[in-house]
């Protein structure tokens, strides 16, 4: 299975966010990372901080292949946050 092949079993959450107010946005890239074999993918409002571009984030260094490999297939640019209160990978889509 290719996402064993990447070491990405379903221990990784992956939350997609929508920071505009553009409907539907977030549930477009949760589907996109589904198409490509992702699991535990869920799509949701971002309530958090100010984010000027669609960026991959991850909270520890557990997460951080993850994040670069959910980050490669959406062409995302990856990013640690330490405060990031998601278990997993948050993908924050501005657009």
């Amino acid at each position: 299975d290719a996402q064993e092949s990447r070491g990405l079993g379903d221990v990784y959450k992956r939350q997609v966010y929508n920071a505009t107010r553009t409907q539907g946005l977030a549930a477009s890239y949760a589907q996109r990372l589904t198409s490509a074999g992702y699991t535990s993918v869920d799509a949701k409002n971002w309530s958090g901080y100010g984010i000027q571009s669609s960026t991959v984030l991850y909270n520890g260094s557990a997460n951080k292949a993850a994040a670069e490999a959910v980050g490669k297939e959406l062409g995302f640019p990856v990013m640690q946050t330490p405060n990031l209160q998601v278990n997993g990978v948050a993908v924050v889509v501005t657009g």
